[in-house]
């Protein structure tokens, strides 16, 4: 994109280091981590994005803007990082969240939610008001999934940190006036699918490796259609052994084609999260789920649906060969 002629800027949670080093022009990571003293939670971070399209708008150029506050993924649970901020008592007291909720960390949850749709509606308000919208292509994608547990500031076992549905699906917007019209989809779409959808939308050359993604533009402009397609995801230990051999810690792979979804444990070292929350056990036996019938992966349809299951499981060895790990049986 930067061969395009955009300017681009890095705001809120970034994991790769400075934001310079990533290829952006302009950024708030300078230190090689998270930044959480510059999160891009408040007016100033949103000031701060304004600030970028401005300048972006006077040297007549295109930009590009990574927004990602920590929100709603810290706060509610009492424990600040450096830097973080809780949302304003006007959103907290919002009597929606109070009533039919006897937990304080449920309200300020709902209301860090409410506060990050006030980030995205002040920002898409600065394109109205630039005249930009129209032409602006808008993303929006969660990190995670997460599903609230009645343990104080807690998440479910088979939300955030897992394999489950309630862990990894997460809705997916792309909004872009002038190119197409709001509608929904059912289709298998992914995150991977971002960076080339993106790409297309700049009209800037693809990496020559090529991407694990598909330019959804077409998709959405409804030229063509998603037809038969499969998507996958992996889950690695959070102490990486070796950069080297991701394979060393490789707990979890899954793969969504139509209805079902397979989820194949492998013997890799090393747990996903802490003591509080599922560990990611490398000792599971292979699931497989209707997630149209059984959208709670509650029934492991596993030996039910052999001729199912040997589909799926032929399509996760050939996305990703194997030289090491061994499946949990």
């Amino acid at each position: 994109m930067k061969e395009q002629g955009y300017l681009s800027y890095q705001s809120g949670r970034w994991f790769e280091g400075r934001y310079a080093d990533a290829g952006f022009t302009h950024g708030t990571a300078e230190r090689g981590d998270l930044s959480y003293d510059k999160p891009g939670i408040g007016t100033d971070a949103v000031k701060a994005c304004t600030d970028f399209i401005d300048m972006a708008a006077k040297e007549k150029k295109p930009f590009f803007l990574w927004y990602a506050p920590a929100l709603p993924a810290f706060n509610h649970n009492g424990r600040l990082p450096t830097g973080m901020k809780v949302a304003p008592e006007r959103i907290v007291e919002n009597q929606k969240f109070i009533v039919g909720h006897d937990r304080g960390d449920i309200p300020r949850y709902y209301a860090l939610i409410e506060w990050f749709d006030e980030h995205c509606g002040a920002l898409i308000a600065y394109l109205e008001k630039k005249g930009l919208r129209d032409d602006t292509l808008i993303v929006y994608l969660s990190a995670n999934g997460w599903v609230s547990i009645r343990r104080r500031g807690d998440y479910a076992p088979r939300s955030k940190g897992s394999a489950y549905d309630g862990g990894v699906r997460s809705p997916v917007i792309y909004s872009w006036p002038a190119r197409f019209k709001p509608a929904v989809s059912n289709s298998l779409v992914s995150s991977v699918d971002v960076v080339p959808t993106i790409l297309a939308a700049a009209r800037a050359a693809p990496p020559k490796k090529a991407l694990p993604g598909m330019n959804l533009l077409p998709v959405m402009e409804n030229k063509t259609k998603i037809e038969d397609r499969a998507i996958f995801g992996e889950a690695f230990a959070r102490d990486i052994a070796s950069i080297e051999n991701p394979e060393a810690v490789l707990l979890k792979r899954w793969v969504i084609h139509k209805r079902h979804k397979l989820i194949l444990s492998y013997d890799g070292q090393g747990s996903y999260a802490g003591s509080t929350r599922e560990r990611v056990s490398k000792d599971t036996g292979p699931e497989l789920y209707d997630l149209v019938s059984d959208p709670f992966e509650q029934e492991n349809l596993y030996g039910k649906l052999p001729k199912v299951y040997e589909s799926l499981r032929s399509k996760i060895d050939k996305w990703y060969p194997l030289k090491e790990r061994k499946v949990a049986e």
